[in-house]
């Protein structure tokens, strides 16, 4: 709302300005109106061209007299940018708001929440760089915000422990037809059998 208040805020020498600016157009539209009313038929149009050009000048030189503030200056000043609020976050849970908050984009807020639908979670802080869009500046200046939930560490490295060891125990398994002594065997050997896991060679 303190946005658009400030949009239509105006300092007295620019209501002054806006104010010759009115009336100048209606003296402009004035002047052609009667000019086209009373019109002679006889007269030839390059007066009526010269006289238009002269008015137009006047008009545009009386716009510089009054020194009004150009749209980009009023655009500028009615919209400031947010300052950014740097915190710890973890970005496998932060939502959008906290992301701008952060001083990003609502647009690299979504690029985020595409990313986390997915690739999965960020493993490291160093992932973070592979959001589109994020420039190396942004990147530096989150990095030492970044906290990546231990939970998320640990359940990974549970994961690659698993899948080493299934696939240690494949790199073992004897080939099919392989004839070993039942009697003399143990758990170790029997596991080695294609199809026998801890379970039933225990």
């Amino acid at each position: 709302m303190t946005a658009w208040k400030n949009f239509f805020y105006f300092t007295q020498t620019e209501r002054q300005g806006v104010l010759v600016l009115a009336v100048l157009i209606v003296i402009v539209c004035s002047v052609s109106a009667l000019s086209r009313h009373f019109k002679n038929d006889d007269e030839p149009d390059s007066i009526d061209k010269e006289r238009l050009e002269e008015e137009y000048t006047r008009f545009l030189s009386s716009l510089q007299e009054a020194n009004l503030p150009d749209h980009r200056h009023l655009t500028l000043r009615s919209f400031p940018k947010s300052e950014a609020a740097l915190f710890p976050f973890d970005p496998n849970t932060a939502d959008s708001a906290a992301f701008v908050r952060l001083g990003l984009p609502a647009w690299m807020a979504r690029n985020i929440l595409r990313y986390r639908s997915k690739q999965g979670k960020f493993r490291r802080p160093e992932d973070f760089r592979k959001i589109y869009g994020l420039t190396d500046r942004q990147y530096r200046s989150l990095l030492p915000y970044i906290r990546i939930a231990q939970e998320t560490e640990l359940k990974d490295s549970v994961q690659l422990f698993t899948r080493l060891k299934e696939y240690k125990d494949t790199l073992f398994k004897y080939a099919a037809g392989t004839v070993i002594e039942l009697n003399g065997a143990d758990t170790a050997e029997l596991k080695k059998i294609p199809g026998i896991g801890s379970g039933i060679a225990g």
